[in-house]
């Protein structure tokens, strides 16, 4: 949001009030996220293009001295001036990326009604006779987003379209002049752009992946929205930050402030757990980061059902850093009895269900277990033993502990009221 409203805060300064503030809102926007950089070097250039370099070179001197300054920091604290999720992310000329980000691309504009102002200042543009106002910051935004998308966009959720943001309220601003100055131009004109706009937003609001049926739900059901750390299904992604945020709970209680814990969700367990994480996603991590791009699906695949968000999270993996630094724990996916065992109620699970609920989590995750982390033989083969924990409230996960650490893990389960026995894992 901050990002978003820096971009159009620069673009009044600059196209509307030629204002000096415009610039120094420019030289700041890459600090506040590296991609702002492009964004500035888009501004300079439509600004100036018709210019002689020599006499406005200062000026990009000026503005890219605080982005300078803080890569320089980057360099020094992080040993990188590019950010580590940067690098991590750089897809950019992959196939099978480009064309997983052209159909995010298409799915945001509806999602967002991007389309449906783009659309609507189109049909205005033909339709009067007066000049469009904001086509250059309108089409050096349309610009701005291309890159990240042709990198493989967003596996969020399309309603958020967050990567569209500033074109999306830029968008916004521009149809709203259009509708008012229609309301006032001639019927024919008048009904062109207000019947568009009329049908197009009816239609972007038919889809389930529509921000206003996602506005309906947050805003007017606020129980429903409470209620949906409680729908695995549906809201999976709401449910999971419960669960996860329960999981670095559970290891805060049970492990020492010195041990380390080994997951791809450091943020939700490294926050709550309150321990030191060991990062196998990569995005905080340069060793991960530094790797080649995963073998990415064929675009014809055997299997066209084959699950493609795999390779859009895990671009890059090193499972060999799990031999060699040995965290005390290590979380790797998410066990959730509701989602493994749907034909049976959680409050009537017994041992054998908890066992065929193992094994259903082992298929399930192989091909993300054995990419990160080598394989459950292989994390077994370094002396990890795995651990199920179930309390009253039928919180359950499974995660795994070191050998060294085992026993005085187990003290601290009984000493919270957890008991149990081990069972052979093969």
């Amino acid at each position: 949001a901050l990002f978003a409203a820096t971009i159009l805060w620069s673009i009044y300064f600059l196209f509307c009030k030629q204002n000096i503030l415009g610039w120094v809102l420019l030289s700041l926007l890459p600090c506040i996220r590296p991609e702002g950089a492009f964004w500035v070097a888009l501004v300079w250039l439509a600004l100036f293009w018709k210019r002689p370099f020599s006499r406005q070179a200062l000026s990009l001197v000026w503005v890219a001295i605080p982005i300078v300054a803080l890569s320089l920091f980057r360099q020094l604290y992080f040993g990188t001036p590019v950010p580590i999720p940067i690098q991590f992310k750089a897809t950019f000329g992959n196939l099978f990326f480009f064309i997983l980000g052209m159909r995010s691309l298409g799915a945001d504009l509806i999602a967002s009604y991007t389309a449906m102002g783009l659309l609507v200042a189109a049909v205005f543009r033909f339709t009067q006779k007066g000049k469009l106002p904001g086509t250059t910051p309108l089409f050096l935004l349309a610009l701005f987003v291309l890159p990240y998308y042709f990198s493989g966009g967003d596996w969020f959720p399309s309603y958020w379209a967050r990567y569209l943001l500033p074109l999306t309220l830029f968008t916004f601003i521009i149809a709203l002049y259009c509708i008012f100055t229609a309301l006032q131009a001639e019927t024919k004109a008048r009904n062109a752009v207000l019947w568009t706009a009329l049908v197009v937003f009816l239609l972007h609001s038919l889809p389930k992946y529509s921000s206003l049926d996602r506005y309906f739900d947050d805003i007017f059901f606020q129980r429903k929205a409470l209620a949906k750390l409680n729908f695995n299904v549906s809201q999976k992604g709401h449910y999971r930050l419960h669960h996860l945020a329960q999981v670095g709970r559970h290891l805060e209680r049970t492990s020492l402030p010195t041990e380390r814990i080994g997951t791809s969700e450091e943020g939700t367990i490294g926050y709550y757990a309150r321990r030191e994480v060991l990062d196998f996603l990569g995005l905080i991590n340069p060793e991960i980061a530094a790797q080649p791009l995963r073998a990415t699906p064929s675009l014809w695949r055997q299997n066209p059902q084959g699950f493609e968000l795999p390779h859009l999270i895990f671009k890059r993996v090193k499972p060999e850093i799990l031999a060699r630094e040995k965290p005390q724990y290590l979380y790797t996916f998410d066990f959730l009895l509701e989602d493994l065992v749907k034909e049976i109620e959680i409050e009537e699970f017994t041992d054998k269900d908890l066992h065929r609920a193992v094994r259903r989590w082992e298929k399930n995750f192989a091909g993300l277990i054995g990419p990160l982390y080598g394989g459950i033989s292989q994390i077994l083969a370094l002396g990890y033993k795995p651990v199920i924990v179930r309390y009253a409230n039928n919180f359950c996960t499974l995660y795994f502990v070191q050998e060294s650490a085992l026993r005085q893990h187990l003290e601290k389960l009984e000493s919270i009221g957890l008991r149990g026995n081990w069972v052979n894992w093969s």
